[in-house]
């Protein structure tokens, strides 16, 4: 058997020259080097790399600028804020008034045929639009908001006064009762006076502060009645009062800056004539369908008999 092998030990290369596994060759001896110092570092913080973070840690999600508009509020420079009384002289309407009849003569106010009838055709339109109408369900509804929200995106609403003046400005839909308050409330003379915002006919006190414009009936447009305990001759600020405008105006501002929409047709009632016309065909019609319904009765000759019958005494 083939003696064992033993391994020679592992000499790393130290000098030059050298021979690994033997002796080393003759000559002068080799200074060994002196071994560097060890320096221990410290510890380096161990940190569990996570997707997309930074430096300084997760990052937060930046956040964006909203429009007021996006927002679902208009600034206070788009409010178009004006002040006009009813009672200032008027030349659009002055020339409009002059050329009607001061009083209208008491038949026009007697209700005649014509008048029932047409009444009756349209409660009967709209009696047949409620019953053949589909059930409302919630994405129906919102829909139909959507819609009309995008029809009209301002809401002009007019603040009537108990001196006739009124302060008009312009909003968002969705924008809340207390929007309205805060525009009323900068805009008069004292800040402190309590007041209250109401709708009539019926009285209806505007409380929830938090209701929309829209689901307080103030959509798209709507007049709504200043009410205070504390009694003055004016409420609103000097300043406003000596730039007051006519109507016309405070009309014409409204009609540039609401968006045209179709005007419906309005529903059409059928004349005198054609009502009469339909009702005799409709009792035509029915009086054929009772006779078409009825047992109808065939007359035969009597002096012919069939063959199959057999009466008595013949043969």
């Amino acid at each position: 058997a083939a003696a064992p092998v033993c391994p020679s030990p592992f000499i790393p290369f130290v000098g030059g020259g050298q021979r690994l596994g033997g002796a080393t060759a003759e000559g002068p001896p080799v200074a060994k080097e002196a071994p560097l110092p060890v320096v221990k570092e410290a510890p380096l913080p161990v940190t569990v790399p996570t997707p997309f973070a930074s430096p300084g840690g997760p990052s937060r999600p930046k956040k964006s600028k909203t429009h007021p508009e996006q927002k679902g509020e208009l600034q206070p420079g788009h409010r178009e804020a004006l002040v006009c009384h009813l009672d200032v002289a008027d030349p659009i309407r002055s020339d409009f008034l002059a050329n009607c009849p001061d009083e209208l003569p008491d038949e026009f106010f007697d209700i005649t045929v014509d008048d029932v009838r047409k009444r009756l055709a349209q409660l009967k339109s709209e009696r047949q639009r409620l019953t053949e109408m589909p059930l409302m369900t919630t994405s129906l509804r919102e829909a139909l908001k959507k819609e009309k929200l995008a029809r009209y995106p301002k809401v002009v609403l007019r603040v009537l006064f108990p001196n006739r003046c009124v302060l008009q400005g312009f909003f968002h839909p969705e924008e809340t009762v207390a929007a309205l308050k805060d525009f009323v409330r900068s805009h008069i003379e004292d800040v402190s006076v309590p007041f209250y915002l109401f709708l009539t006919p019926p009285r209806t006190l505007l409380r929830d502060d938090s209701e929309t414009l829209f689901q307080a009936n103030l959509f798209p447009a709507a007049v709504v009645h200043f009410g205070s305990d504390v009694r003055k001759d004016h409420y609103l600020r000097q300043q406003l009062l000596d730039s007051i405008v006519t109507p016309s105006f405070a009309d014409m501002l409204v009609a540039r800056s609401m968006p045209r929409s179709p005007v419906p047709a309005p529903p059409s009632f059928p004349d005198t004539a054609p009502v009469e016309e339909t009702s005799k065909l409709a009792a035509a019609e029915s009086a054929d369908t009772k006779e078409s319904q009825a047992p109808r009765i065939v007359k035969s000759d009597p002096g012919q008999i069939p063959k199959w019958l057999k009466l008595p005494g013949k043969k």
